[in-house]
């Protein structure tokens, strides 16, 4: 997946910030959600795919830790 977005500037709505902010974090969640789907496409591992699931929902929430039972 695309690392550029890592660093995207996002605020978190519930901290509230602006409108503008908060369209930035939910447009954010939804290009992580979509270079995901793309990545399921193209992978049949699931290990893989549970892994790569479990980065991008703790990049989505801006979280450090993430897992998946």
């Amino acid at each position: 997946m695309d690392k550029d977005h890592v660093d995207a500037p996002a605020v978190v709505p519930e901290t509230g910030g602006s409108p503008a902010e908060e369209l930035e974090y939910r447009l954010r969640q939804q290009r992580l959600a979509a270079e995901y789907g793309a990545y399921a496409l193209r992978t049949h591992d699931l290990g893989a795919l549970l892994h790569e699931a479990t980065r991008v929902c703790a990049l989505g929430l801006h979280s450090r830790f993430c897992k998946v039972m």
